[in-house]
């Protein structure tokens, strides 16, 4: 009986139209996407090895806190909007998985990273804020998979979970106003985030700055309904994440602040 071939995950996404502005590269055994005009300068990075590692060594390098482990660099090229920084994430599992696989995914279906470019790409389309994508490249190994994401920074913003639960006074009432405000952004263009908690909701440092962004879209839902409505799982998810830090900072959210953040929905969240 003849042998019939079935190519790899690799093989398969190789195949795969990417969003237009970005092209597929393949090094050594990385499967990587990239922005045009940083071509070569990915192609470099991975004849050496992961760009993670990479980043983690470049002079001005800074690693980030967060469960993920990232790190902000000084921009190699301009991006689509001239950004002067950027940041480098390895994916790492969560939830009750974390400890048992730690940084491996099971090479199935759609790649972390080519999730979060093309959610990234269609949210920016559809008016939500969030940083542009670089890069990602794919490491497969046996069964599963590592990855790393190369986004634009956002500057001069700091996490909702600094603002509320920081060292620093803040204005929390304004903070959770323009949380409010993302969060309904993120309903009316029926743009569902997975994981929406309070690190990876961004907020201006100018007080009078209006625009909140949000991060970390490798799980988010994108509908075409006709109809867009509240996603009450999303809210949810946030509200833990709140109560959670809260308890832990010893500075809860008031009866106040929690009514700004739910106002405008007539039904109870």
């Amino acid at each position: 009986m003849k042998r019939v071939h079935c190519p790899d995950q690799e093989q398969l996404l190789w195949l795969v139209k990417l969003p237009e502005g970005y092209e597929w590269l393949r090094i050594n055994r990385a499967l990587a996407f990239v922005q045009w005009g940083a071509e070569k300068w990915l192609r470099d990075v991975l004849e050496t090895g992961s760009v993670h590692d990479w980043a983690s060594v470049q002079e001005g390098s800074k690693a980030l806190m967060g469960r993920a482990s990232a790190y902000l660099i000084p921009a190699v090229v301009s991006g689509s909007e001239g950004a002067s920084r950027w940041v480098v994430r390895h994916y790492q599992r969560g939830g009750r998985v974390g400890p048992i696989l730690g940084d491996r995914y099971l090479r199935l279906g759609t790649p972390r990273p080519l999730k979060e470019l093309k959610a990234s790409v269609e949210a920016r389309a559809r008016g939500i804020h969030t940083p542009a994508v670089v890069a990602g490249a794919i490491y497969p190994s046996g069964l599963f998979y590592r990855a790393d994401l190369v986004t634009e920074q956002v500057p001069n913003v700091r996490t909702l979970a600094q603002v509320l639960f920081g060292s620093q006074e803040t204005d929390r009432i304004k903070a959770l106003i323009l949380t409010r405000h993302v969060i309904k952004s993120l309903d009316e263009a029926q743009v569902t985030h997975a994981d929406l908690n309070a690190h990876n909701i961004l907020l201006p440092l100018d007080q009078q700055a209006e625009e909140a962004h949000v991060v970390d879209l490798d799980r988010c839902r994108i509908s075409s309904n006709a109809q867009p409505k509240t996603d009450k799982r999303m809210w949810r998810r946030l509200e833990r994440s709140l109560k959670k830090l809260g308890v832990e900072s010893k500075r809860p959210l008031t009866e106040l602040e929690w009514a700004t953040l739910r106002m405008g929905f007539q039904t109870p969240l």
